[in-house]
């Protein structure tokens, strides 16, 4: 009777050891976001959004290819709190990729509220906004990249 009771502590103590081990690895795996389309203009709101540089418009749709002025289709995801933004040159105008492509730093001079739609896309609750600052502008064949810090 000894070793059968002993024997159902030690298989109890495993179980309870197992189980804890899936929860501690569950809760370490990192959460990966989706991408999702969205498009705005590069453009200030005191210009109508017709000239300058911040995000004007933002919303979670993507635009016709070549662009329109300065409507400009990105893809975005959320991770550890950078918003890693990749927009796409053949939704764009050749004026505007010149104009990107000249530039060094994407200038955020106020909050940028991230629209609830794109919001629930990335699988998010609450409420986000790009941060004020100055970020860096990487480019490649097919996109100009920028990771924003959001909060």
């Amino acid at each position: 009777m000894k070793k059968y009771i002993l024997s159902l502590i030690f298989i109890a103590f495993n179980m309870v050891a197992f189980s804890s081990e899936i929860e501690v690895s569950s809760f370490n795996t990192p959460i990966r976001r989706p991408k999702v389309s969205v498009s705005f203009y590069v453009g200030r709101p005191i210009y109508n959004c017709e000239q300058g540089v911040w995000i004007c418009h933002f919303q979670g749709s993507i635009g016709r290819p070549g662009g329109d002025g300065r409507q400009v289709s990105a893809e975005v995801t959320i991770e550890n709190g950078v918003l890693k933004m990749s927009i796409l040159k053949n939704y764009m105008t050749d004026k505007m990729e010149k104009e990107l492509a000249e530039m060094n730093y994407y200038p955020i001079d106020d909050e940028v509220p991230i629209p609830q739609d794109i919001l629930n896309n990335l699988g998010l609750k609450g409420s986000y906004s790009i941060s004020v600052g100055r970020y860096k502008i990487l480019e490649n064949d097919e996109y100009f990249e920028v990771d924003f810090s959001v909060k």
